[in-house]
């Protein structure tokens, strides 16, 4: 579906097919639209992605990029770097903040910190190659004819999660809040469908170790 038969659908599911007459306008639709899309595709784990950077010495932050939506994964020339906290490296190393790598020695962890990620210890070389892994942002639907860049399973899911979007959103209107439940309700379930299919389409290899290793967000959805 397309932007344009997403917003009709959530009207029906709004009982406000007439749009000259409704509670609410095309363009707040559009956001709810947009929104959910957004979730669906962090929540699933659906457009996944690598990007790459160069390190800069005596840089310890870097920019994440403005495609990336979660960063999951950090290579170091090559090197798989653990995922760690500020917490941990209190524990770790009091210093840390200040740290550099010793010569001859790369960097062995990293700190994701909003749009930006730490590399610890701090790099002393330029040019060495940092590889990201993670979940790549939608491209907004800026006009009717967009379709969502994932699989058309999906685009129901969509549809419902903007409905609960745009009910919930006024707490005053007890009929609108139990609309939102039952939304909410139907979301999960098809979301849950669409999400196995993709498996068995996809993934049929998987057992279901490799989907909680793999793809946590996604088995903790399944649960």
């Amino acid at each position: 579906m397309n932007r344009r038969e997403i917003r009709e659908f959530v009207r029906r599911l709004l009982n406000e097919a007439d749009a000259s007459d409704s509670y609410w306008t095309d363009d707040q639709l559009n956001s709810y639209i947009q929104a959910a899309y957004d979730q669906i595709v962090l929540e699933g784990e659906l457009m996944q992605c690598t990007s790459e950077t160069n390190s800069l010495a005596g840089a310890a932050d870097y920019q994440m990029p403005a495609d990336v939506f979660l960063i999951q994964r950090v290579w170091y020339e090559g090197k798989p770097l653990a995922k760690t906290s500020p917490q941990e490296l209190d524990e770790l190393d009091p210093e840390w903040l200040t740290r550099s790598v010793d010569p001859g020695q790369l960097p062995t962890h990293w700190i994701p910190r909003g749009h930006l990620f730490r590399i610890y210890p701090i790099p002393t070389q330029s040019g060495q190659k940092i590889v990201l892994w993670g979940i790549q942002s939608p491209r907004p639907l800026q006009a009717d004819t967009d379709r969502p860049e994932i699989q058309e399973a999906y685009h129901v899911g969509i549809a419902y999660l903007a409905a609960y979007l745009a009910a919930s959103a006024d707490y005053t209107n007890d009929l609108l809040q139990r609309a939102a439940e039952r939304f909410a309700t139907i979301y999960r379930g098809h979301v849950q469908k669409a999400w196995m299919f993709t498996l068995r389409k996809e993934r049929s290899g998987w057992r279901l170790k490799d989907i909680r290793e793999k793809s946590p967000r996604l088995w903790q959805a399944l649960q």
